[in-house]
């Protein structure tokens, strides 16, 4: 037999069907995206640019120094990395919510 649609011809929707979305998007200008981003890299263009590398630099370290560790290395990198990235976090929040006027 034949290869057969599995719906009549005159059954089949003409159109696409739409998704309804919970939430309608919205359309801005593009310029707008742009200056999100530059508002999310300023936090990291101010002077304290270097103090933000050598943490990175440090966890870079203390992430390997964890990796030689067996047991605890893992354990204590579970626990540690968490804490610094709030840490972190909290400090660009403060450091946003004292830029923004």
């Amino acid at each position: 037999m034949p290869w057969q649609p599995r719906f009549p011809p005159s059954t089949t929707p003409s159109r696409p069907l739409r998704r309804r979305t919970a939430v309608s998007p919205l359309s801005v200008v593009a310029g707008n995206g742009a200056s999100w981003v530059g508002r999310g890299v300023a936090p990291f263009s101010s002077p304290s640019l270097g103090m933000w590398l050598l943490v990175i630099v440090i966890l870079v370290v203390l992430s390997m120094v964890l990796a030689v560790i067996p047991v605890v290395g893992h354990l204590a990198s579970q626990v540690l990395f968490p804490v610094f990235h709030g840490r972190a976090d909290a400090g660009l929040s403060r450091r946003s919510t004292a830029a923004s006027p």
